[in-house]
């Protein structure tokens, strides 16, 4: 079975099912202790990831609001396109899938997948962050900002930034 080929996760899942079964039947108790490790180990993962994010938003949101005079060093665009495809995973849509990046080709490749009839729903995503980077007080500082904040911010302009622990608030040029 090649490893491209729409029956290869069929293949893994009895695969699985399959040791499973066999695991069970030689030995349910450890069976039932391999589950119960599963189980702790994605839940202990699943609270960390929990903890982590109510971390971050508290931090943030209890550090003092920043007002300093800073000089906008860079600004930087980073477009994602991300394609989700419903019915045939051997299609060309399929392989361009999440690995993204041309989105003409991913457009170009859904025409003629559509035209074919093979494709009964598809959704392109694309879109693009906006990041800038100030100098505070000798450190550089990169922030992700909307598009307006992205436009306000020019090379080299100096000007009033105001930011809350690592979130981004507003940049006023000209003031300071």
């Amino acid at each position: 079975m090649r490893s491209g080929s729409p029956l290869m996760p069929l293949f893994w899942i009895l695969l699985a099912l399959t040791a499973a079964i066999c695991l069970m039947l030689y030995s349910p108790f450890l069976f039932g202790y391999i589950l119960i490790g599963v189980a702790i180990t994605v839940g202990t993962a699943a609270a960390g990831v929990i903890i982590y994010v109510i971390y971050w938003l508290v931090s943030n949101k209890l550090s003092r609001i920043c007002r300093v005079t800073s000089r906008v060093i860079r600004r930087r665009k980073k477009d994602w396109d991300v394609s989700l495809v419903g019915g045939t995973p051997t299609s060309a849509i399929a392989r361009l899938g999440m690995m993204g990046g041309d989105h003409k080709a991913a457009s170009k490749a859904y025409s003629r997948e559509m035209a074919r009839g093979n494709i009964p729903e598809l959704t392109l995503m694309d879109g693009t962050n906006y990041f800038v980077t100030f100098d505070v007080n000798g450190h550089e500082v990169e922030f992700s900002v909307t598009e307006a904040d992205y436009i306000k911010c020019s090379e080299g302009a100096k000007g009033l930034l105001v930011f809350q622990g690592e979130e981004f608030k507003h940049f006023i040029p000209n003031v300071g």
